[in-house]
């Protein structure tokens, strides 16, 4: 059984805490399904073939019309199968999924989300499975530049968890009529999926896509541009994700990010535009990635003053 209603049990709460504490995520292309041995994330335009537990080839372009519609689908491939260890305690359960969150970004005027579906698919494939969407409401009352989708399983363990591979979530978007002909990029960040034990499980690779309109020839869509102080996962802007993957990288945790993007800690090579070689995640050009430099974005991003070793371009610059 699948509900979409705003009231949940105890699991179903316990899973949506849980799926806040988003870690971030890292983004390719690719004009096939992600290799089996592979756990991730994808945005396929075409959903022709997708099932809920099962997928077809991945098309990373859809063309269209200005004014038309295009339906989408977000994937997962790669879930390990739930093992009980003989118990019928949840918490020393491995693999599966009762929870995910992902956002999808992309550009607000000429597209916008008309409908999402992350209750009749994967997550809801099992015998006993109950799950609410915490999706964002459409159409999207905020018009930002991205869409937050996160759905949790409320259903009993271990037979309501799924695994496998399927759709998360089907979405539609709709274009503009007044929109320009081009290439409209639809990329996925903060993409994380709950476990059997309701452990966060990061996507180590994301998939996007691009709306074509027009006389727009489909193409696969390039990484966002990395190169921005402070944006150590190279989304396109800096902010508190960024300070907690330094803070991640310091402790010897993965970080996740948007390829192709130089990982922390890691020193750039001197240019003309760049005289300065850094480490990334070195904000303050101390020669070092350490939690003052997570510090110093928190503070950038609270509009507070940050010191530097200069010569030294500032941070979101």
């Amino acid at each position: 059984m699948s509900t979409k209603v705003p009231l949940m049990g105890s699991l179903a709460a316990a899973v949506l805490l849980a799926l806040i504490t988003l870690a971030g995520s890292n983004q390719g292309v690719n004009a096939t399904h992600i290799p089996a041995t592979s756990l991730g994330m994808a945005v396929d335009a075409d959903v022709n073939g997708n099932t809920a537990t099962s997928l077809g080839t991945r098309e990373d372009c859809v063309s269209t019309t200005a004014g038309g519609t295009v339906t989408i689908d977000v994937t997962v491939e790669g879930i390990p199968a739930v093992d009980t260890k003989g118990t019928t305690e949840p918490a020393d359960d491995t693999g599966g999924i009762i929870g995910f969150t992902f956002s999808l970004v992309f550009d607000p005027v000429p597209l916008s989300i008309t409908s999402s579906d992350p209750v009749s698919y994967l997550l809801g494939s099992n015998a006993g499975s109950n799950v609410f969407s915490f999706d964002e409401p459409v159409p999207d009352p905020f018009e930002d530049n991205y869409f937050l989708a996160a759905a949790a399983d409320g259903g009993l363990p271990p037979g309501a968890t799924e695994s496998g591979s399927g759709v998360l979530d089907r979405i539609t978007i709709e274009v503009d009529a007044a929109a320009a002909d081009g290439l409209y990029p639809l990329y996925l960040f903060d993409a994380v999926h709950l476990d059997a034990k309701s452990i966060n499980r990061l996507a180590p690779a994301l998939y996007g896509a691009n709306i074509a309109v027009g006389s727009a020839v489909c193409a696969a869509p390039a990484p966002p541009p990395p190169g921005i102080v402070g944006d150590v996962d190279c989304t396109g802007t800096v902010n508190a994700i960024d300070a907690l993957k330094v803070l991640r990288n310091n402790a010897g945790l993965l970080v996740a990010q948007t390829e192709p993007c130089t990982d922390v800690g890691i020193s750039t090579v001197a240019n003309e535009t760049s005289p300065v070689p850094r480490h990334i995640g070195d904000v303050d050009c101390s020669g070092a990635v350490n939690a003052i430099d997570a510090l110093k974005v928190l503070r950038k991003n609270a509009n507070l003053p940050v010191t530097q070793t200069e010569p030294c371009d500032d941070i979101g610059t």
